[in-house]
């Protein structure tokens, strides 16, 4: 009897470790998609190439500084 909870819970915990394993891959292909759009949109967000990217802001909205 013992044996049949031990036996449940393993079959359990394996198949939690499935579903979170399955969970981290859909994870890790939607980062590298992101990734990959963010470096298409990187000239668009600097236009002169430079690594920083500043806020961008329409022109006639002002800028508060705290």
């Amino acid at each position: 009897m013992r044996q049949d909870v031990y036996r449940t819970a393993y079959d359990e915990a394996r198949a939690e470790l499935a579903e979170l394993m399955s969970e981290f891959e859909r994870l890790r292909v939607r980062k590298e998609q992101l990734e990959k759009v963010r470096e298409t949109l990187k000239p668009l967000a600097d236009p002169n190439g430079n690594e920083s990217v500043e806020e961008i802001r329409p022109a006639n909205t002002p800028s508060y500084t705290f």
